[in-house]
């Protein structure tokens, strides 16, 4: 069994579904696995388009402490969450 094909059996376990794995076999006929690796194109803040707005911005390995800091700082006041530096934020 390749990893995508385990993965996608796996994760519509009760143990490796994490509480989601009914929701899962319930669509299972539309899962087939986690392509390996991300398209670096699309998904790099050093080219977003959606980060150059409302206080965002792109930033790559040579600004990431001030991009990282600008994007979370416009996360906070956009959802009108706590500013607050120390506040650990976790997004998906």
């Amino acid at each position: 069994m390749n990893p995508q094909c385990r993965y996608a059996w796996e994760c519509q376990t009760q143990e490796g579904g994490w509480g989601l794995d009914h929701v899962l076999r319930e669509h299972s006929w539309k899962l087939r696995g986690i392509v390996n690796g991300i398209d670096t194109q699309d998904w790099s803040p050093s080219v977003d388009k959606t980060l150059r707005s409302d206080g965002y911005r792109n930033y790559g390995t040579g600004s990431l402490a001030e991009g990282k800091a600008a994007c979370k700082a416009a996360l906070q006041r956009v959802r009108f969450l706590s500013a607050a530096k120390l506040l650990l934020l976790i997004s998906y």
